[in-house]
């Protein structure tokens, strides 16, 4: 089993949102971030306006997960994310190319990747302000993984609009993983940005077609061909923090948890940040470091905010473990937090039956049962049900 932050993404948009990205001179320019006139903090709101900015936010949820997804799309302001993507990259005549190219693929591909994650349990969190600015943030969950997103609110007429997203789980600035793939995707043109995302003065023609080989092969989902270029590539791309990434999501895809894990943890080694620490509650998971892997979560809301699907995530590390008082405490707090997420019910159900709390058990199956989704009625006959079918606490279900 592998727990996994963030899921693993087959498809053209996996890396905007997965590749953890390169300490460059590439970065999101501050004075860019201000374009689009931003909303004031939120203390400063009226009421009238938080309740528009969060039915905003819901609906755009709700399209996700309808039949006609792309009504999602309006929600976003391309031309001001593709303002902050091509800001002070390469030449002006540079820049209007890839912006042209761009504009015909970014929402497709901007669609594909939260559609994916859309599949999972979704969740307005709340409305906050993070250094100035206003945001919305929302989770998905489920069995992929789990993904908090922050979505920039800027003000779009009487309305709102997103400016592009953080990925909080594991650190990411979206637009600024776009900036990075914007220079990829047309290095051939323009090998020379492409040697700047880099940190080098020019790269090999053999590194760029390496590159985008590796890049095409993992859009189509054959991990093994991407994996055969990321080895021909240069030791000093392998060991960037971009192909570092990307080289991981490859491994994510296979069947080698072995490499998985070892890759994992050689990334820790040479780039200790938090965005690479996320990624190790695999690793730790797998390698059995079940204190190690409650230290990943726990840095994890640290960064975030105490969050039920963290906190029974962790519960399930901690259940592994064979702690199951902790597992208790920590189910107990998410299930205090979102008594109604349907995540945190059905991953809390182990839980409580290895701590024996037949009546929060049999609580939590009725509570899951109004919901339509599930019937308990005779399915409670495996061996691990057995110690609660002798509690008068079953009888609803025998």
């Amino acid at each position: 089993m592998t727990l996994r932050l963030v899921p693993a993404m087959r498809g053209p948009a996996a890396l905007l949102l997965l590749v953890l990205g390169a300490a460059s001179s590439l970065a999101t320019p501050a004075h860019a971030q201000t374009n689009g006139a931003p909303p004031t903090d939120l203390a400063k709101w009226s009421k009238e306006d938080l309740a528009k900015a969060e039915a905003f936010a819901q609906k755009f949820l709700d399209d996700l997960a309808s039949e006609s997804p792309h009504g999602a799309l309006a929600a976003f302001d391309f031309e001001a994310m593709l303002d902050i993507v091509f800001d002070g990259i390469g030449t002006a005549e540079e820049r209007a190319e890839m912006r042209k190219g761009a504009r015909s693929t970014m929402d497709q591909a901007l669609l594909q990747t939260l559609t994916m994650v859309a599949r999972e349990e979704r969740k307005l969190k709340r409305l906050l302000t993070v250094d100035g600015q206003p945001f919305a943030r929302v989770r998905f969950a489920g069995e992929q993984g789990i993904t908090i997103l922050d979505l920039e609110l800027i003000r779009r007429g009487d309305g709102f609009a997103f400016r592009g997203f953080h990925n909080r789980t594991i650190g990411v600035s979206v637009l600024e993983e776009m900036r990075n793939m914007a220079v990829i995707v047309t290095a051939k043109q323009s090998a020379g940005l492409l040697a700047r995302l880099f940190g080098a003065e020019s790269l090999s023609a053999a590194d760029v077609d390496n590159l985008l080989e590796m890049n095409m092969a993992f859009q189509r989902g054959e991990f093994d061909k991407a994996k055969a270029r990321h080895d021909k590539l240069s030791k000093m791309l392998r060991e960037s923090s971009m192909v570092t990434a990307m080289h991981l999501q490859i491994l994510a895809n296979g069947t080698d948890e072995d490499a998985y894990v070892a890759a994992l943890e050689n990334a820790v080694a040479r780039f200790p940040a938090p965005k690479f620490r996320m990624t190790m509650v695999d690793a730790h998971f797998l390698r059995q470091r079940w204190k190690e892997a409650v230290r990943c979560v726990d840095e994890a809301m640290q960064g975030i905010e105490r969050d039920a699907v963290l906190l029974t995530l962790r519960a399930t590390i901690e259940l592994q473990g064979g702690d199951v008082a902790a597992a208790r405490k920590s189910t107990a707090e998410a299930m205090a937090l979102e008594p109604d997420t349907l995540y945190v019910l059905t991953a809390s159900l182990d839980v409580l039956l290895a701590a024996k709390d037949w009546a929060t058990l049999a609580a939590t199956l009725q509570t899951l049962e109004k919901t339509g989704k599930f019937d308990f009625h005779g399915k409670i006959e495996d061996d691990a049900w057995a110690e609660f079918r002798k509690q008068p606490e079953s009888k609803p279900w025998q």
